[in-house]
């Protein structure tokens, strides 16, 4: 594999692995008005590979030479609203993108590496471009990455800690772990279940008890250890369960309005 696939990959798995350790207070926090937050700056890198997928594939089709055009960094971080935006949903985007950078690269045989592009009055290679942007990421990530405020994951979550932390909990579900866009949540419905169709697509694992669940107008009898997939959208509910009934709930993916 070209090593810089391979350190471009790395620092893919260290945005994923790393971000959501960080508070989304730390993530949202501008250090004044004209300087991006953390989540900006995650969107800045973006829009960087936005635009630079589209430089690699074209530098590599192209037999003339590449001129490349710069963007206004400021104006697309303010009109894409970065700040406003979940950071899940930008870290989903930031990894898709450099994931087909990836793939594009993978692809590349090794000759077209020292293509010829130009930038401003200088005439580079596609793979002197290419490492320019991989320290462009590696620098930002290091700005978004570096906190002290980071918050401690729960890796092991028992049955008994989801029932305690509900018992304090005026309602009939608790947040038990968040990791970017997976979310686990323990659900006690008393009497009936009042759910409505959510927007993410949600897995229902049963924690205890029996009963029916009815999902687009198919019944199923359920009972624990069951597994239920739910689609963004669909309608669905509990019914005829007992006493005892509880599930665990797993929401995941962006949501689909």
């Amino acid at each position: 594999m070209n090593p810089l696939i391979h350190q471009l990959q790395q620092n893919i798995k260290r945005l994923k692995n790393n971000i959501h350790e960080i508070s989304n207070e730390s993530l949202a926090h501008k250090p004044n008005p004209q300087k991006w937050s953390k989540k900006e700056i995650l969107g800045h890198l973006i829009d960087s590979a936005r635009y630079n997928l589209t430089r690699f594939t074209e530098i590599i089709i192209t037999d003339d030479l590449y001129e490349l055009q710069t963007y206004t960094q400021d104006d697309l971080v303010k009109i894409n609203n970065y700040q406003n935006t979940p950071t899940y949903e930008l870290v989903i985007l930031c990894q898709s993108l450099n994931t087909q950078i990836c793939h594009v690269l993978k692809n590349t045989p090794e000759v077209h590496f020292q293509k010829k592009l130009k930038i401003g009055n200088e005439v580079k290679t596609l793979e002197w471009l290419v490492v320019d942007y991989i320290r462009h990421l590696e620098h930002h990530l290091n700005q978004i990455l570096t906190s002290t405020d980071t918050i401690t994951l729960p890796h092991h979550i028992t049955l008994k800690q989801a029932i305690e932390q509900l018992t304090n909990t005026p309602t009939e579900f608790t947040k038990v772990l968040e990791f970017g866009d997976l979310e686990i949540e323990y659900y006690q419905p008393n009497q009936i279940d009042k759910q409505q169709p959510h927007l993410r697509d949600e897995v229902y694992i049963i924690a205890s008890g029996q009963g029916k669940f009815i999902r687009s107008g198919i019944t199923y009898t359920i009972q624990p250890n069951d597994v239920l997939l739910v689609k963004a959208g669909e309608e669905h509910r509990f019914i005829d369960f007992s006493k005892d009934f509880a599930t665990w709930v797993i929401f995941y993916g962006i949501e689909r309005p």
